[in-house]
């Protein structure tokens, strides 16, 4: 979520450029930030392309001047995403809102913020190190291998993949287990769950939290928000 911060930064110099009379017009006030904006959050942000930003409130030129915008939204693809402490993973239709942004002396600040992003099984899986598939009713496969007397045998674990909001993890609840075809006892799968799927941590800076994840036929959608959000900023 660096690119919030660059974001944000962005409208602020774009609020000096209207003062000094750089940007004269609504509409070049706004393409001049969206342009700003998009090409100042790829690269920190970690967009392999350009994402798109769209600034929202008419006439623009009124809301920058009393530093305050109903909305910000930035949309884009193919962002790489830090999950742990060495993992990354590829996270695509990044959708993100800022409602009600404010400029402060000192920061910038967002009485709203909500957002998606999908992650594909493959991508999903990579960054776990296991395979991933979709399942039936919105549940999630992830399958490894064991090697048992010189043989391969797979191991498939079935379950929904649920949020933690409190301690910002997602975990597998109500998992199978398949053993090499074979079912196994439930006491036995949330030892199996324990050992190769541990609850991973995604914490979120600026007062976002993850909220929910939901599994499709495609990968999965991870859901972000965060209430009176303050990012610093310097002019």
């Amino acid at each position: 979520m660096r690119f919030l911060r660059n974001l944000l930064v962005t409208i602020v110099v774009l609020l000096v450029l209207l003062g000094v009379g750089v940007v004269a017009t609504d509409g070049m006030l706004r393409d001049e930030l969206e342009r700003r904006a998009a090409a100042q959050i790829q690269k920190p942000a970690g967009f392999a392309q350009k994402p798109t930003v769209t600034v929202e409130g008419f006439p623009l030129a009124y809301f920058v001047l009393i530093q305050e915008i109903p909305a910000v939204r930035v949309q884009g693809d193919s962002l790489t995403a830090q999950v742990g402490s060495n993992t990354t993973v590829r996270l695509s239709a990044v959708d993100v809102t800022l409602h009600q942004v404010r400029v402060q002396p000192r920061t910038v600040e967002s009485e709203q913020v909500s957002g998606t992003a999908a992650v594909s099984y493959a991508d999903l899986g990579a960054g776990l190190g296991l395979t991933a598939s979709p399942a039936a009713a919105g549940l999630v496969t992830f399958t490894s291998e064991a090697t048992v007397l010189g043989h391969k045998i797979p191991i498939h674990v079935t379950g929904r993949l649920a949020v933690d909001e409190a301690a910002q993890t997602v975990a597998m609840v109500d998992s199978a287990i398949d053993v090499g075809g074979v079912s196994v006892s439930s006491q036995v799968s949330k030892q199996v769950v324990a050992a190769m799927l541990k609850p991973v941590h995604l914490p979120l800076p600026y007062g976002l939290k993850l909220t929910d994840i939901d599994a499709g036929a495609d990968g999965v959608t991870l859901h972000v928000s965060g209430a009176n959000v303050s990012i610093p900023h310097s002019r």
